[in-house]
């Protein structure tokens, strides 16, 4: 069977069959407790050949069991929201958050900001620390492009994502794999781990559990057992690794 998911950290610039037609599965950990981390490790270790990218925020217990995993690549995911906000718990410069990820994974080579905040000084410090794929381009699949990577004039290169699971549910978008995909198209998408366990259907209920993400027992109350969420939207992504090779035909 022909290999669908890749990493990240897989694209190759000069071999177009190293990205097109490709899935990219990300996801933005954005401090996530432990308990819901292996949740969704188990959701996914459910299907075979499934490779995905892990964007963290945070130290955590759980990263020992994501290294084990050789089909999962682990980068990083800087928030310097608090920085432009005068608030220095994360670091006092751009090169302190990022430093301090850094030492927590150092072989990272990819990253994707919280709120996809760049500049180019930004990315100046993201080559410094020896990331070489910068995930900070969101451009929807309804806006009917097929995407590429491509090499900034920096150096590194820069990776579009099409889909974002709480930007569709922002936009009531109704999900469907096969709307999504394009065969001639790299198609990265980003899942929280934090709504494919809550199986969000609106923000409300993510909102709401935002003072109990380190409590997974008040968590659990706030989870969606009833409709069709995002962690169904999740599964069905990754069942395609079931599927024969001719996915684009859904």
């Amino acid at each position: 069977m022909k290999e669908i998911f890749k990493r990240i950290c897989d694209i190759d610039l000069g071999k177009k069959d190293s990205w097109q037609g490709k899935i990219f599965l990300t996801l933005d950990v954005d401090w996530a407790c432990d308990e819901v981390l292996n949740y969704v490790i188990d959701v996914i270790e459910e299907y075979k050949n499934i490779k995905a990218t892990w964007f963290l925020t945070h130290n955590t217990d759980v990263l020992e069991r994501l290294l084990e995993n050789k089909n999962f690549e682990i980068g990083i995911h800087p928030n310097f929201n608090n920085l432009l906000e005068g608030n220095f718990s994360l670091g006092r410069s751009k090169d302190e958050v990022i430093k301090k990820l850094m030492s927590i994974v150092p072989d990272a080579i990819s990253v994707r900001s919280h709120s996809m905040t760049q500049s180019s000084q930004i990315i100046d410090n993201f080559l410094k620390r020896g990331l070489k794929f910068d995930c900070n381009h969101f451009i929807p699949h309804h806006s009917q492009n097929s995407l590429f990577p491509w090499k900034h004039w920096s150096g590194i290169i820069k990776v579009p994502y099409m889909w974002e699971d709480d930007i569709a549910i922002l936009e009531k978008d109704p999900f469907k794999v096969s709307k999504i995909l394009k065969s001639d198209s790299i198609n990265v998408i980003d899942f929280h781990p934090h709504h494919i366990f809550l199986n969000s259907i609106d923000m409300r209920a993510y909102n709401e559990s935002k003072n109990f993400y380190s409590n997974f027992k008040k968590l659990k109350k706030y989870r969606n057992n009833q409709k069709n969420g995002v962690e169904n939207w999740f599964r069905s992504v990754l069942e395609i690794s079931n599927e024969d090779s001719n996915y684009w035909k859904n």
